[in-house]
C-alpha cells in the first residue's frame, strides 16, 4: 500500500517473526503426548497473556501455517473432538477482554462522509471496539449519499488510512458481533466501490474509498480481508448463527477467498461451523448464506445439500421474504446444483403468493434458475407470465431482467406469446438501448429466435443500434455468434447487421480468443440468411485449416461448418479435407447423430468436394447399425443424394437404406421421396421392388411436388423401366402444363427422357406437343465436347477400316460419339468415361441412354469403357484387336 501522508503512521504488514524458541520449544515437548494418546489424562497447558509477545508470535506463526486453532478465554476441560481431528488447543485469553471498559463516541449523527471520519480520526483513541464496528457500518451508508464532495485540504484520505491501520491492529481482540460488522461494513463499501471507484474524481468519496480500501489492482483489499479472514476464523467457533450468516455474506459480497496453507479456504471452514446448526438459521440467515457461496464461486456440496434438505422438511415457506426465495433458487442455479424437491417446494409455495410483493429482479431471476438448473414447473411460468403481462409498464424491469426473463422463457420452451410481445414492445418504446450491454443484447434476440417469436420491430431496433455502435469490442465472442445465429433463424434479414459483424470479426488480429461453437454458429448464421462475406468465410476457414487438431469441435458443430460453406458457395478445399480426415481418424462414428451423417456428406456432395475415404467411413458405420430408426425420411433421402452427386457407390448401403425408406414411406414429403428415388435411379440402382412401392406414396404427394421434384420422379421411373399408372395420368400431365413456366432447362431434358419413355411402351399418356417441342429442344441444346479418350477410339476404328460418322444426333435427341456399319447393320459406339460410371456401374443416364436408343432409334449401342481401354495403354495393335473382339469385326 503507498505510503500514507507523513503525519501518519505507515501502513505495512505486521511482522512475521518465527516464534520465540522457548515458546517453540515448550510447545514441542507437548507433541508427542498429544499424538500418542485418544484422550491423555491430565497435560501440562500452555496459558499466555495474549498483551505478552511471545503469545502474539506464537499465535501468528500457528496462524500463518494454516493450523487449525482453538482460541479460548477461560479454562475448561479439552474435548476428545479436539484432538480426534488434529485441532492444536491453545489457551489464549482474548485481547482487550480485561480492559477498562471506555465511554461510547456516538457516530450515528454525522451527516456527511467526511464529518464522520474526521469525528472518527480525533477520537480514534478513545473509540472501542464497537465503535469502530459501528464507524464501518456508518461508512458504507454515508458514502452513498449523492452530491458529496470532500475538500482534499480535509485529508480525509490520511484520517481514512489511519483509521483502517488502527482497526487492523486492535481486530484481533474483537467481540464476533463487532467482528462481523466491521467485516460486513468493509465488504459492503468494497464490493460499492471496486468497480468505477478509481475513474472517480479525486476527493469524491468514492475514490476515496477506491484509493484505501480497494488499491491498485486490488491489493489493499487483498491485504485487508486477508486480516479479517485470520482474525474471524480463530473465533468462528463463538459466532452465533446470524453473525455466522452476515460474516459469510460479507466475504461472498466482495468475492473474497483466503486459500490456506492446506488448501482449505475460509469458506470451508465456514461451511463446516454452519452445517450442524442449520437447523437454528431462520430464512434470511439461510437465504444469505448460500447467496455468498454463489456469489464467491465456491461450491460446497455438503452445505448445499443440507441447505435445501432443511428447507424441503419446513412445514412451509412463510418465513422466507420474496427476494430470500428468490435469491435461494438463484444461487443453486448459479453453481449448477439441481435439487428437484427444493426447487419444486418453492414454486409450490410462489404460485400461491401474491406476486406483488417481488420485486422485478427477483421474478427475473427466480425464472433464470429453473431454466438454468432445468427444472421445469409449468405452473410456475405460467403464473409469473400472466403477472407481468398485467403489469401497467415494466419500467421496473432493468434491461438484465427483461433479457433473462425471455431467455428463460425461450430456454425452458414456455410458450407465451404475450409475454414475448409485452417485453417487445417495451424495448422498442424505449428512447435509447445505450442501457443494454452486449450479453442483454445478445440473449434477448437469441430468446425470441428460440422461441419461434416474431416482433420484427424488436429486431430492427436492436440491428440498428449495433449499426451505429463505434466498435463492436465490448461484444464477447459468444455474444455476437447469438446475435446473427438469432437472426438467422428468425428469419429476418438485416444486411448492414450482418457486414458490422463480419468486418468486425476479419478485422481481428487473430481468431484465438473464439470457440469452435463461435465458427460454427457464425458461419451457419451466414448462409442460413443468405448473407454473402467472402472475406469472414476466408479468415474462418484460414483459422480452422491452422489448428492443430480438431478435437474441440463436436459433431454437429463440424457438421454446421461444412454445411455452411456448402450452401454459401464458399469454396475452401484445404477446410473440406482437414474435416474430412478428422472424422476418418474418429474410431467410431457413434457421437455423430443421424443428423450429423446426413448433412456432412450432403455438404461434401454439394460442395463438389471429393473424399471417398470419408464416403467409405459414413457407409461402413450405416451398415453397421442394428436399426435406422434414428434416420428420418430427410436424413435417408441426403444419404442416397449425396452418394449419387458424389459419385459414391455402396450396393450394400443402398440395400440398407432402401429398406428403412419402405417402412418409413408414409412419412416422406414431396421433396424427400423425388430425391431419393432420383438417387437411387442416377446410381444404377433400379429394383422393381423400391419403386413399385414408392408409387403410391409418391402419387399421394404429387400436388405437392415443385417443378424439380415433378422431372425427378418422372426421370428416375424412366430408368427405372417400372410403369405406375397411378403415378404418371393424366393429372401429371396437367401438373407438368401448369409448372411449364418453372422448369429448368435440365429439368426439361428429363422430361423428354420421360417422353420417350412413354414411346417405348406405347403409352397413351404423353407431353402437349408444345411441351414435347420444348423439352426436345432443350435436350438436344448441349453443344458436344468430344475428349481426348473418344478421339483415340476412333482414330483406332478407323485404322481397321471402319468408316465412323462422329458426335450424331439421332432421332430420340441422343448424341453418340460414333455410328458405324459392321456387316451392314447399324451401330452406334459410346466412349464411356469415369463420368457414366459409379464404382465401374453404369449411371442411369447410362442405362437409360443405351436402352431408349436401342429401342427408339433401332441399333444397339457398344460401350467401350474407360478402365478397359487405359488397360491397353499405348498398344495400338491390342487396342484394334479389343475393337475388332467388341464390334465381331474380323
Amino acid at each position: 500500500i503507498p505510503p500514507p501522508p507523513p503525519s501518519d503512521p505507515p501502513l505495512r504488514r505486521r511482522p512475521r517473526s518465527q516464534p520465540p524458541a522457548a515458546a517453540v520449544l515448550s510447545l514441542l515437548l507437548l507433541l508427542p503426548a498429544w499424538s500418542s494418546a485418544f484422550a491423555p489424562p491430565a497435560l501440562p497447558l500452555l496459558l499466555f497473556d495474549s498483551r505478552r509477545t511471545e503469545a502474539i508470535g506464537l499465535w501468528r506463526h500457528l496462524r500463518l501455517r494454516s493450523m487449525s486453532v482453538v482460541v479460548v478465554s477461560d479454562l475448561f476441560p479439552l474435548k476428545k473432538s479436539s484432538f480426534r481431528h488434529g485441532v492444536l488447543p491453545l489457551l489464549l485469553q482474548s485481547r482487550g477482554m480485561n480492559s477498562t471498559p471506555r465511554k461510547r463516541i456516538r457516530l450515528d449523527g454525522c451527516a456527511s462522509l467526511g464529518e464522520l471520519i474526521q469525528k472518527a480520526h480525533e477520537h480514534l483513541e478513545s473509540l472501542s471496539n464497537r465503535d469502530i464496528a459501528a464507524f464501518w457500518s456508518e461508512v458504507s451508508k454515508l458514502f452513498r449519499v449523492r452530491n458529496q464532495t470532500i475538500s482534499q485540504n480535509n485529508s480525509a484520505s490520511g484520517q481514512l488510512r489511519t483509521i483502517l491501520i488502527h482497526t487492523l491492529r486492535v481486530i484481533d481482540g474483537f467481540h464476533h458481533r463487532d467482528l462481523t460488522q466491521t467485516i460486513l461494513g468493509l465488504a459492503k463499501i468494497i464490493a460499492n466501490v471496486e468497480k468505477g471507484g478509481r475513474r472517480m474524481n479525486k476527493g469524491s468519496p468514492r475514490r476515496i474509498l477506491h484509493d484505501v480500501l480497494v488499491g491498485n489492482r486490488s491489493q489493499h483489499k487483498q491485504f485487508i480481508l486477508e486480516e479479517c479472514s485470520a482474525a474471524s476464523m480463530l473465533i468462528l467457533h463463538k459466532f452465533d448463527e446470524r453473525c455466522l450468516s452476515n460474516l459469510t455474506y460479507a466475504f461472498g459480497l466482495a468475492k473474497y477467498v483466503h486459500v490456506f496453507e492446506d488448501g482449505s479456504t475460509n469458506f470451508d471452514h465456514l461451511a463446516r461451523e454452519a452445517v450442524p446448526r442449520l437447523g437454528s438459521f431462520n430464512a434470511q440467515d439461510m437465504s444469505n448464506l448460500i447467496w455468498a457461496y454463489a456469489t464467491a464461486k465456491q461450491l460446497h456440496k455438503e452445505l448445499f445439500t443440507s441447505m435445501a434438505d432443511r428447507i424441503v422438511q419446513l412445514d412451509d415457506l412463510r418465513i422466507f421474504k420474496p427476494q430470500e426465495l428468490s435469491n435461494t433458487v438463484w444461487a443453486y442455479a448459479t453453481m449448477g446444483e439441481s435439487h428437484s424437491k427444493l426447487f419444486e417446494k418453492v414454486a409450490d409455495h410462489i404460485i400461491q403468493l401474491d406476486l406483488r410483493s417481488f420485486i422485478s429482479q427477483a421474478l427475473s431471476n427466480i425464472v433464470w434458475a429453473y431454466a438454468t438448473t432445468g427444472e421445469s414447473h409449468p405452473k410456475l411460468f405460467e403464473r409469473i407470465s400472466n403477472h407481468i403481462i398485467q403489469l401497467d409498464s415494466l419500467r421496473p424491469f432493468k434491461p438484465q431482467a427483461l433479457s433473462n426473463t425471455v431467455w428463460a422463457y425461450a430456454t425452458t420452451g414456455e410458450s407465451h406469446t404475450e409475454l414475448f410481445k409485452k417485453v417487445g414492445d417495451h424495448i422498442v418504446q424505449l428512447d435509447s438501448l445505450r442501457a443494454f450491454n452486449s450479453q442483454e443484447f445478445s440473449n434477448t434476440v437469441w430468446a425470441y429466435a428460440k422461441a419461434g417469436e416474431s416482433h420484427p420491430k424488436l429486431l430492427e431496433k436492436v440491428a440498428h443500434h449495433i449499426v451505429q455502435l463505434d466498435s463492436l469490442r465490448s461484444f464477447e465472442p459468444q455474444s455476437v455468434s447469438n446475435i446473427v445465429w438469432a437472426y438467422a433463424s428468425g428469419g429476418e434479414s438485416h444486411p448492414e447487421l450482418f457486414k458490422k459483424v463480419g468486418d468486425h470479426i476479419v478485422q481481428r488480429d487473430s481468431l484465438r480468443a473464439f470457440d469452435s461453437q463461435f465458427f460454427s454458429n457464425t458461419v451457419w448464421a451466414y448462409a442460413t440468411a443468405g448473407e454473402s462475406h467472402p472475406e469472414l468465410f476466408k479468415k474462418v476457414a484460414d483459422h480452422i485449416v491452422q489448428l492443430d487438431s480438431l478435437r474441440p469441435f463436436k459433431p454437429q458443430e463440424l457438421t454446421n461448418t461444412v454445411w455452411a460453406y456448402a450452401t454459401a458457395s464458399e469454396s475452401h478445399p484445404e477446410l473440406f479435407n482437414k474435416v474430412a480426415d478428422h472424422i476418418v481418424r474418429q474410431e467410431s462414428l457413434r457421437s455423430f447423430s443421424s443428423q450429423d451423417i446426413s448433412i456432412t456428406v450432403w455438404a461434401y456432395a454439394t460442395a463438389g468436394e471429393s473424399h471417398p475415404k470419408l464416403f467409405e467411413k459414413v457407409a461402413h458405420h450405416i451398415v453397421r447399425l442394428d436399426s435406422l430408426r434414428a434416420f428420418n425420411p430427410q436424413a435417408l433421402s441426403n444419404i442416397v443424394w449425396a452418394y449419387a452427386t458424389a459419385k459414391e457407390s455402396n450396393p450394400i448401403l443402398f440395400q440398407k437404406l432402401s429398406e428403412a425408406a419402405l417402412k418409413n414411406r408414409t412419412e416422406f414429403n414431396a421433396q424427400a421421396i423425388a430425391n431419393f428415388l432420383w438417387a437411387a435411379a442416377t446410381n444404377g440402382h433400379v429394383e422393381q421392388h423400391l419403386f413399385e412401392e414408392m408409387a403410391q406414396t409418391a402419387t399421394a404427394l404429387l400436388t405437392k411436388c415443385n417443378s424439380q421434384s415433378y422431372a425427378n420422379l418422372a426421370w428416375a421411373y424412366a430408368v427405372a423401366d417400372v410403369q405406375s399408372p397411378s403415378l404418371f395420368n393424366k393429372e401429371f400431365i396437367n401438373g407438368c402444363v401448369q409448372k411449364e413456366s418453372k422448369f429448368t432447362l435440365e429439368a426439361l431434358g428429363q422430361l423428354h427422357q420421360w417422353n420417350l419413355w412413354q414411346d417405348e411402351h406405347k403409352s397413351n399418356i404423353r407431353l402437349p406437343p408444345s411441351l414435347q417441342k420444348k423439352s426436345h429442344n432443350s435436350f438436344i441444346s448441349q453443344d458436344p465436347h468430344p475428349s481426348a479418350l473418344q478421339d483415340d477410339v476412333i482414330s483406332e476404328l478407323s485404322a481397321i477400316g471402319l468408316t465412323c460418322e462422329e458426335e450424331v444426333l439421332t432421332k430420340s435427341g441422343y448424341r453418340l460419339d460414333a455410328i458405324l456399319e459392321v456387316s451392314g447393320n447399324k451401330m452406334g459406339v459410346e466412349v464411356d468415361g469415369p463420368s457414366h460410371f459409379v464404382n465401374r456401374r453404369p449411371t442411369g443416364n447410362t442405362i437409360l441412354k443405351h436402352r431408349q436408343v436401342t429401342d427408339i432409334d433401332g441399333f444397339p449401342v457398344v460401350s467401350v469403357p474407360y478402365w478397359e481401354w487405359g488397360k491397353l495403354k499405348k498398344d495400338r495393335a491390342k487396342k484394334q484387336q479389343y475393337l475388332r473382339s467388341l464390334l465381331g469385326v474380323n
